[in-house]
């Protein structure tokens, strides 16, 4: 009987960690990010790590583009929008490691880029699952990082003119 109690206490923590691992989005932690203060230059910073909401993955960035966006709105000239992360980083590339509840068609592991209001210059960003690219086979991080502005200003100069 004892066995049979121990196997099922073990049933019940597995069932716990699939569980927390599903809320990963909703935790708060810390991370290092690119940091903007006014009149000063940029700097490395410690400051929380993004939630994300029920159609947003958790990115862990490993390259981020830049872009004349991004320059723009470092002068101050170009803010981020409503809601939107103040951490500068308007694309990114990376691994999913969290999904908000309502996300589909993705899963933690997958090798991604996207494209943001905000948040790429920094460990981890939360991306809208609508604004992700699965990295094409054969493509690097370093060369993922700098696709989708591109491939967005393109495809939209080209196919929605």
């Amino acid at each position: 009987k004892k066995k049979k109690k121990k196997k099922k206490k073990k049933k019940k923590k597995k069932k716990k960690k699939k569980k927390k691992n599903k809320q990963e989005c909703q935790m708060s932690e810390t991370m290092w990010a690119v940091v903007v203060e006014e009149d000063q230059p940029l700097k490395l910073g410690n400051v929380e790590k993004p939630s994300c909401g029920p159609n947003d993955v958790l990115v862990e960035i490993v390259t981020a583009g830049l872009n004349r966006a991004d320059l723009v709105q470092r002068r101050g000239l170009y803010p981020p929008p409503p809601g939107a992360s103040e951490i500068m980083g308007l694309e990114c590339a990376g691994t999913i490691v969290a999904t908000g509840s309502e996300v589909s068609g993705w899963s933690v592991g997958d090798r991604v880029c996207g494209l943001m209001a905000g948040g790429g210059y920094a460990e981890f960003a939360v991306v809208d699952q609508g604004s992700l690219f699965k990295i094409p086979d054969g493509m690097s991080f370093d060369e993922a990082g700098a696709l989708p502005e591109v491939m967005m200003t393109v495809w939209a100069n080209i196919f929605d003119r």
